[in-house]
């Protein structure tokens, strides 16, 4: 594993720990666990590099942050539930949608196929600021499928692709669609 590699990290998880009812140790946990990219992370190998007791992962798992589940050869942990929740926590207070509730876990998922990869937290604000521009779903799937047939893994050229089919008509851009279908 890298040990200087980037990882993303929500700025409202670190801001707003203690609304979340957070602890310091179970964030720095769930910024470990995201540092894996959505992986499955097996629970002794996590508890022992960061000398905490199974009881932050307990924590964490009956505040729904994170899951827990067995497979063939140990106890794996992974943290998908984690944005959906956060978000979820700052639509409540703030009243702005975000991605996340907005378009479901399956549509995310469905970005990821699109991509041919996951999508990385910071990508999911990007695409919530797209939402809030009033793109709609179809709109940055299209986005995302033209890049990806350009050999563009940018989300600054997906944003350029947005904003030219704004300037065009609807009809020029469903239009544009049904071509790149066929």
């Amino acid at each position: 594993m890298n040990k200087f590699k980037n990882i993303s990290i929500p700025y409202v998880l670190i801001d707003k720990y203690k609304e979340f009812n957070l602890s310091e140790t179970e964030v720095l946990t769930l910024m470990k666990i995201i540092s894996f990219n959505e992986e499955d992370v097996d629970l002794a190998m996590l508890t022992q590099s960061m000398g905490i007791s199974r009881s932050i992962i307990v924590n964490l798992e009956s505040k729904g942050f994170i899951s827990m589940k067995e497979d063939e050869k140990a106890i794996v942990v992974n943290c998908n539930n984690t944005y959906e929740l956060i978000y979820g926590k700052t639509t409540q207070n703030t009243g702005k949608q975000r991605v996340s509730t907005v378009v479901g876990r399956e549509n995310i998922d469905r970005i990821n196929i699109l991509l041919g990869r996951a999508i990385k937290p910071h990508e999911i604000e990007i695409v919530n600021v797209w939402i809030s521009d009033n793109y709609s779903l179809e709109e940055i799937e299209l986005a995302i499928q033209k890049s990806v047939a350009n050999d563009v893994d940018n989300f600054k050229y997906m944003e350029a692709i947005l904003k030219n089919s704004k300037k065009m008509s609807d009809s020029t851009f469903t239009i544009e669609r049904n071509l790149e279908l066929y």
